[in-house]
């Protein structure tokens, strides 16, 4: 299923970057661009999708997930180019149970910031603030709230024991199931994200549009897990449900112009912990503070003004990017790692 959903991917990916279409460029050069006014609006219509790799768990479990291949449409007002005010339509470009699933969690989501159902609308107060009163106040301080949705398998590599986590004795409890090697364990999970910086631009002298960022982060997520405990005599694994808490500090470097955006992150968790999804008590011998750490990297290219008009300019956008979370305890013992990634791609048209 994953590769027909890559490769239905690739071919919009291959339909909307036609070098054909990109040679418009040339015969667009005597016309003047609507994306020097002040104030102008856009419409954007595109794709994305996220991947996740969910672990190293040995030979214990063997993850399967599934993202949201997700369609959008977007219609926006910009002034210069920050988008100020966004209404947001969205819906999945594959028919199946699962993506029904994802779109519905996605809905549910939005909801937070949105009353109307499958559209979100958004607006930067801040920069409607600056442009009308000509100021630069808090110009640099940005938030990002993010969230990630999977739906996934783990299957047992060898017999394991799964705790419900009813009982804070764990297996001592007998609060479990034996499950035989092959069986699989069916889960969701929602990555959250949320982050609040501030951007320094032109930090590397003599690198125009080179810019930095410091900043705090709050993560969350779950996933069925095993970290090395075992039962019944040491002689079975305990698998368990699991939420992973990291909060800390952020930095962002990269590089800008009016074509490409490219960065590199670094986050750094102070405060960390591993938490057994209870159905009772409050505590587990299985809950456990954890280091953790995640380097990512994100690259979005534009190619500008395909098709120009003295009435509209149409902008073609590509991206990617990759997050890596490393899991240690105390500083040495490896827990766990997984690896998120990510593509988009859409077609602007700004008048």
């Amino acid at each position: 299923m994953f590769k027909d959903n890559i490769l239905y991917f690739i071919i919009i990916f291959s339909m909307i970057l036609n070098a054909d279409t990109i040679d418009v460029l040339e015969d667009n050069i005597n016309i003047t661009s609507r994306k020097k006014d002040d104030v102008k609006f856009a419409i954007e219509v595109g794709a994305k999708t996220d991947f996740w790799n969910a672990g190293l768990q040995g030979n214990v479990l063997k993850y399967d997930t599934e993202g949201l291949f997700l369609g959008f449409g977007k219609l926006k007002v910009k002034f210069y180019d920050s988008n100020v005010f966004t209404i947001e339509k969205y819906g999945t470009l594959i028919s199946s149970n699962s993506q029904s699933e994802l779109l519905a969690d996605l809905k549910s989501d939005k909801n937070y910031n949105s009353s109307i159902d499958g559209m979100k609308i958004s607006l930067q107060l801040m920069k409607l603030i600056n442009f009308f009163l000509d100021r630069e106040w808090l110009d640099g301080l940005n938030y990002e709230y993010n969230t990630r949705n999977f739906i996934g398998s783990a299957t047992l590599l060898q017999n394991s024991i799964y705790w419900y986590g009813q009982t804070k004795n764990g297996v001592a409890g007998k609060d479990f199931a034996i499950l035989e090697q092959g069986n699989n364990l069916s889960f969701k999970t929602k990555f959250t994200s949320h982050k609040l910086f501030y951007r320094f631009d032109d930090v590397l002298k003599g690198v125009k549009g080179s810019y930095t960022s410091f900043g705090i982060f709050d993560e969350e997520w779950s996933k069925p897990t095993f970290v090395g405990d075992t039962g019944l005599n040491g002689e079975l694994p305990v698998i368990f449900d699991s939420n992973y808490y990291s909060k800390g500090i952020s930095g962002v470097i990269g590089l800008k112009n009016r074509d490409y955006d490219l960065k590199a992150y670094f986050d750094y968790g102070i405060d960390n912990e591993m938490k057994i999804i209870q159905k009772g008590d409050n505590y587990s011998s299985y809950n456990r503070d954890i280091d953790m750490y995640a380097w990512g990297l994100k690259a979005d290219y534009r190619f500008m003004d395909v098709f120009n008009t003295n009435s509209f300019a149409t902008d073609i956008i590509v991206g990617a990017g990759v997050q890596y979370n490393q899991i240690t305890q105390n500083g040495d013992i490896e827990l766990d790692a997984e690896t998120l990634y990510g593509v988009n791609a859409g077609i602007e048209i700004i008048f």
